[in-house]
């Protein structure tokens, strides 16, 4: 049988995430504070300590028709005795500059849409039955900075649904997370030349029960129903 995810990465072994054109940063916004995933790894064990969560990371990778796809299953353990609001941040830009390529939130979709070239890029994520809460976009005249918050402190996005050229992007999926409670955020990028077949999967994917799915670590080609 054809498969849709076959491959598994640890978070300590990829310092971000590749692929096709767009790479992928992911942090977490926590009680007024913003880490990158990867600073759990290569700081001192003091920051660590500052940031009491335990953070796991998987990648899958596979193709369904005329799509690629590209899912990470992101678990977060709260490790205090109080419970934390928590921003997961996912941040999509290009490892080289694209001139021709706009990004814009799609209301319909409600998902960030990336047009590379010919081919669009949809990203788009899920964290205890909820979508994309915040989203920005900055073109390449504006992005020399390591993010996009414009409140830090607040963890607030700045509200800019479209830009052009060299673009990069941000969303957050957002929920509380208790005492001792462990959560899984599940993010995805479709990318395909095909609009009409990227949509319907994305769908499909903003549907799907993961956490049955993935115990298994697979899915199944026919699950999809393209």
């Amino acid at each position: 049988m054809d498969t849709l995810f076959q491959t598994n990465i640890d978070v300590t072994e990829e310092q971000n995430i590749e692929f096709k054109e767009l790479v992928t940063k992911i942090g977490v916004w926590i009680n007024q504070k913003f880490f990158w995933v990867n600073d759990l790894y290569t700081s001192s064990p003091n920051m660590v300590a500052s940031y009491p969560l335990a953070v796991q990371l998987e990648v899958y990778k596979g193709k369904v028709e005329e799509c690629n796809i590209c899912c990470v299953k992101l678990t977060i353990k709260n490790l205090a005795i109080i419970s934390k609001s928590l921003k997961v941040y996912f941040q999509q830009e290009t490892a080289v500059k694209i001139d021709d390529h706009v990004a814009y939130y799609g209301p319909n979709e409600q998902s960030l849409v990336h047009w590379l070239n010919d081919r669009i890029y949809i990203c788009n994520g899920k964290y205890k039955g909820k979508g994309i809460k915040q989203y920005t976009t900055k073109s390449g005249k504006q992005r020399r900075t390591p993010h996009l918050w414009s409140n830090l402190r607040k963890g607030h996005l700045l509200y800019r649904p479209i830009s052009a050229k060299d673009v990069m992007s941000a969303i957050t999926l957002e929920e509380t997370i208790g005492p001792h409670k462990r959560a899984d955020i599940y993010y995805w990028i479709i990318q395909s030349k095909q609009k009409g077949q990227a949509e319907k999967l994305n769908r499909l994917l903003q549907k799907t029960d993961w956490n049955s799915k993935l115990k298994s670590d697979i899915i199944l080609k026919s699950d999809l129903c393209l």
